[in-house]
């Protein structure tokens, strides 16, 4: 009961099964653009709970403050190791006659605290701010968190489709970037 008329895709179980996210190329408020890849609306992440009679309900844009923004989304990967949350994703902001590539985006990792000495975990990176509008339904919800892009190499190449092991240590993703096997290749 989620397909619809437009691309949706990757679609995610969380932890216990209980829900998906998956992308969504839906025109609406914020997703005015076109792809030029593919000419459809740029996409977000949605979020859809399995109910009791086993069907879907409503599909609602995912609500983490700084994720779904002006520019195409996807790929979400959500690594949870105790009590700490990391959101992995690719956001690319691809317009017609512009080159603007696409990139990995993650919550920042915060360093271990050392005893006695207070840690800014406000991050520096200018990146981090920009495309941060909040597309949620909810017209209280203020970001929280900010997500900035990881460093993979030049930014004239496209990094995305992250996939990211449990322990958090190895990223693995697709990009074009040279030292590969042409056109798009898997990297780690």
């Amino acid at each position: 009961n989620l397909n619809t008329e437009w691309n949706d895709w990757k679609p995610t179980w969380d932890e216990q099964c209980s829900a998906i996210t998956f992308l969504f190329s839906l025109q609406n408020e914020e997703s005015k653009d076109k792809d030029a890849w593919t000419g459809e609306y740029f996409s977000n992440i949605y979020s859809a709970s399995k109910l009791k009679s086993g069907v879907f309900g409503e599909a609602n844009i995912l609500n983490v403050a700084g994720v779904n923004t002006e520019a195409n989304e996807g790929e979400l990967v959500k690594i949870t190791n105790g009590k700490t949350t990391t959101y992995y994703f690719s956001r690319c902001n691809v317009r017609k006659n512009l080159t603007i590539n696409c990139a990995i985006y993650s919550s920042p990792i915060e360093p271990v605290k050392e005893k006695g000495k207070k840690t800014n975990t406000k991050s520096n990176n200018k990146n981090s701010k920009k495309n941060n509008k909040n597309k949620s339904n909810s017209k209280d919800a203020e970001p929280t968190e900010s997500f900035v892009m990881i460093n993979l190499g030049d930014t004239a190449y496209n990094y995305f489709h992250p996939a990211v092991t449990q322990d958090g240590l190895t990223l693995y993703f697709s990009s074009n970037r040279p030292g590969g096997y042409g056109d798009y290749d898997l990297w780690k």
